[in-house]
């Protein structure tokens, strides 16, 4: 089983009426891009399965990319 683990899966708190800006791994050269999302909550961490990447944030959100 492939793990991936992020601490710091956001790099800046969004405004309360912000999208979330998430760092997501580029697949082709393993490099880290934003991409935003529909929640304005810290994201915390991030779990890469064979269904795809999910992330969990505050107020219990996970998010299915």
């Amino acid at each position: 089983m492939h793990e991936t683990t992020r601490r710091t899966f956001l790099r800046s708190s969004a405004a309360a009426a912000a999208p979330a800006v998430v760092p997501t791994m580029g697949a082709a050269d393993g490099a880290w891009t934003d991409e935003k999302t529909a929640v304005d909550v810290a994201l915390y961490d991030v779990e890469t399965t064979v269904e795809g990447a999910y992330a969990v944030g505050g107020s219990g959100y996970v998010l299915e990319r």
